[in-house]
């Protein structure tokens, strides 16, 4: 019997406008606020002012199969969730996330406090990431083959007329930045609370539409659970972080709105 994450086979830069204000930079040495960093591709929009290096980390857990979708040109991420068949496997993906450098998390620890965090322009890009504290915000991940770009967005902040088109514009420029040299943008989508997160949901989801993105989505809580997600690229995986959930099954009956594309 294996131990480890369950699995779904196949699931699943310059910005002009909205990163005037972002400096990047070859070496990973700080972060300024409202700046953007870089280190063995990965970049973050995160206010801190001190230094971490890159300490690679590799997931000791098995993988069972099963099912096999078809592949994209940009093949999806796998769907993996922390628990699996084991708590252990839970406190070891925690272990893991502590040992992952700042700029490639956006933990809600940080985020308390600052008034506008939650925010289209705080995110992290490169080859893997993670966020935390998802409860009426949405996390939403725009990948390639290559890099994956996570945001952590607020329904609060984007009510009026100007702040929704800034999102959308923003959103949209980041699909095409991915979009790069011919390769596919794939979405995913967690997170939310029924009744007041709808209008930030709508208003993102028409930008996948005009951009013809299918969106896998994973949302509104019954119980308003806490989730995290983390992605790793070259590893091909997207973990949905809960210690409640062993499956895609339990996950159906305890969101309200679960839709995965083939």
């Amino acid at each position: 019997m294996h131990i480890g994450f369950q699995q779904i086979k196949n699931f699943g830069s310059t910005i002009s406008n909205i990163s005037k204000k972002c400096i990047p930079a070859k070496n990973f040495t700080g972060i300024m606020n409202f700046g953007q960093k870089q280190g063995k591709n990965q970049t973050i929009s995160f206010c801190s002012n001190k230094f971490f290096q890159i300490t690679p980390i590799k997931l000791l857990f098995t993988k069972t199969k099963s099912n096999l979708f078809k592949q994209n040109s940009t093949p999806k991420l796998n769907l993996y969730f922390s628990l699996g068949n084991s708590y252990e496997n839970y406190k070891n993906f925690q272990q893991m996330i502590k040992k992952m450098p700042n700029y490639e998390k956006m933990l809600r620890r940080d985020f308390i406090g600052q008034k506008k965090y939650y925010v289209v322009e705080r995110n992290v890009f490169g080859q893997k990431g993670y966020t935390d504290g998802i409860y009426d915000c949405l996390a939403i991940l725009l990948y390639n083959k290559e890099n994956g770009r996570l945001f952590h967005i607020s329904p609060t902040n984007y009510t009026r007329k100007q702040e929704i088109k800034h999102l959308q514009n923003s959103i949209n420029i980041f699909i095409s930045e991915l979009q790069n040299k011919n390769q596919k943008c794939n979405a995913f989508i967690v997170g939310g609370q029924k009744g007041f997160s709808d209008n930030l949901y709508k208003n993102i989801a028409m930008v996948f539409k005009k951009r013809k993105i299918l969106t896998d989505e994973i949302m509104y809580s019954k119980n308003f659970d806490d989730s995290s997600i983390y992605f790793n690229i070259p590893e091909k995986k997207l973990i949905i972080n809960n210690s409640s959930y062993q499956n895609l099954n339990q996950i159906k009956e305890e969101y309200f709105h679960v839709k995965i594309n083939q």
